[in-house]
């Protein structure tokens, strides 16, 4: 429950809808407002079957206001509930979702918009295969408002694909991932159209000594009315330990987009611990940017950086 006062110099509120004790312990003035939140979860999990049940509820009123948290969304009633099983000694795992949130509580607002968002996953991990892990998700925003032009439906269906492998190549561990998303976004437009497509292959090697080198590729796709753009970045970066104290880091990447810019940067670094609980970690950056329609945004910096960590 909250209660605010804007400015105690105000009036004092005159209402015999409020009861006298609460006017002694709040003293209400015109600039007084008064409301309430309230959530609750239950949730049951049984390890034996690999059964995870859980369901939620949570309302935020229109009025209420906290400096304590100045911004919780107010005006809101949400349920959501989820089932997660694990099935064949754990090897496979669906999981299932819904959540489902609506404002205008109070009939205060000319339109009352309702979310409504499902999931579905699988996953399987099986010895000596690559895992893989499968999404769903499809996402609805609407309102019951007359007036078209605050008339509001959107749909949003979200895919993700995810597979990788860990194998050990003589002394040489390497670890795989590749993983697909994919947005489409629509509503009563066909110029509110937006769909967006990614793709990410990561690849890490560990080596018997004490080094190990990652590389990551990323192509990003986005396609509106009017609008294209594709973005291509590459990551490069490895770490070795020299002693048990002592771990240099040195890297490289690149992002480009399409038709429109580039940036291109470097970077070295080393973790030094002085003593038990103290270290030094000092890191120096390269950077450049060039934008082929407007040389004004061009930059190259050069960056240093020096922190001194103290746990205890």
């Amino acid at each position: 429950v909250a209660v605010l006062t804007r400015d105690t110099r105000d009036p004092e509120l005159e209402s015999k809808s409020i009861p006298g004790w609460l006017k002694k312990l709040v003293d209400p003035r015109i600039s007084t407002s008064f409301d309430y939140t309230y959530s609750g979860k239950v949730s049951f999990a049984n390890d034996e079957s690999g059964t995870r049940v859980s369901a939620g509820v949570k309302m935020v009123g229109p009025g209420y206001t906290s400096l304590g948290a100045p911004n919780v969304r107010t005006d809101q009633l949400g349920f959501e509930g989820k089932v997660d099983q694990k099935l064949f000694e754990r090897r496979v795992s669906v999981g299932v979702f819904v959540k489902r949130y609506r404002d205008n509580l109070i009939k205060w607002k000319p339109a009352t918009t309702t979310t409504t968002a499902y999931g579905v996953s699988l996953g399987f991990n099986f010895r000596n295969l690559p895992f893989l892990r499968l999404g769903f998700t499809p996402y609805f925003q609407k309102s019951d408002a007359v007036d078209p032009r605050r008339a509001v439906d959107n749909r949003t269906m979200m895919y993700s694909v995810t597979t990788g492998y860990t194998t050990r190549i003589e002394e040489i561990v390497s670890s795989s991932t590749v993983s697909y998303n994919r947005q489409v976004a629509k509503g009563l437009s066909p110029a509110n159209y937006f769909g967006t497509t990614s793709i990410t292959i990561v690849e890490a090697l560990s080596f018997p000594f004490p080094l190990t080198v990652s590389g990551t590729y990323g192509l990003t796709q986005s396609k509106a009315p009017g609008l294209y753009s594709g973005i291509v970045t590459v990551d490069i970066n490895g770490s070795y330990q020299w002693t048990d104290g002592i771990q240099t880091s040195l890297g490289g990447g690149a992002g480009v987009e399409k038709n429109r810019n580039k940036k291109v940067s470097f970077y070295a670094g080393s973790m030094l611990e002085l003593f038990q609980g103290c270290s030094l970690d000092v890191r120096g950056e390269h950077a450049s940017y060039t934008d082929r329609h407007s040389s004004v945004n061009n930059f190259n910096e050069l960056i240093f950086q020096a922190a001194l960590m103290v746990t205890w």
